[in-house]
């Protein structure tokens, strides 16, 4: 069965659910099932028709990759299994490509983010500001762990990880040249009218994502989950 964006993200605080469909920072619905969230109901795994197999390789992979939480932040958000249809806009694997397949809305940044890359720098952590992103820095995303010791492993090691070990490990070798964006949206109120605000208000949750271009068909593959805005977008 399929649960609208809504009932996908669980409440973390005092009952309230991470977004509602006003809210969500993507365009459409994201849809679950078999414990996969994809954008469209041809790729996720239902009667009557079933999906393809390059489909249902995906699938199978993504769901092996034993996504778990999210590993940095202040509230405790699951990880889902993603994918969405590529639809590339040239002929370049660009940043502008990733968020026009991820359905983003009104991606904003204030900090020189080019999304004609194929891999933008990290602007950098700006609270008071327009602070979208979309990166390749496996140093400056927080989906997955980067220190051992932030990790809930063997308490003798020490030091970073290897951005091909674990998790993150499993879903690089899934995907082209092992490439991920990691990408961070933010759903930003608008002004009444007639009033000015001098800096950006948002929504308490960011909508996150990790994904690369398939190696078995044109989709998006990797995670998506949410994070409180504050700490984490500090």
């Amino acid at each position: 069965m399929c649960n609208r964006a809504s009932e996908l993200f669980p409440p973390f605080v005092d009952g309230d659910a991470a977004f509602t469909r006003d809210n969500l920072p993507v365009s459409g619905d994201l849809l679950f099932a078999n414990g996969v969230v994809a954008t469209e109901p041809e790729l996720l795994d239902l009667p009557p028709m079933g999906v393809s197999f390059s489909v249902s390789t995906d699938w199978r992979q993504l769901r092996s990759c034993g996504f778990e939480w999210c590993a940095y932040g202040a509230a405790g958000c699951r990880m889902f299994p993603f994918m969405t249809s590529y639809k590339a806009l040239g002929q370049t694997h660009t940043a502008r490509d990733i968020l026009h397949s991820i359905g983003a809305i009104g991606f904003r940044s204030d900090h020189g983010i080019n999304l004609d890359l194929v891999e933008p720098a990290f602007p950098g952590r700006h609270a008071i500001s327009y602070n979208d992103e979309i990166h390749c820095d496996f140093e400056s995303q927080g989906l997955f762990d980067k220190r051992y010791e932030d990790a809930d492993v063997d308490s003798r090691l020490y030091g970073p990880i290897d951005p091909l070990d674990g998790v993150h490990g499993r879903l690089k070798r899934l995907v082209v040249d092992q490439r991920l964006w990691y990408v961070l949206l933010h759903h930003y109120e608008t002004p009444p009218k007639f009033e000015i605000w001098t800096y950006p208000r948002k929504h308490r949750y960011v909508l996150l994502f990790a994904v690369g271009l398939s190696l078995n068909g044109a989709r998006l593959i990797g995670c998506v989950t949410c994070q409180l805005c504050h700490n984490y977008c500090d």
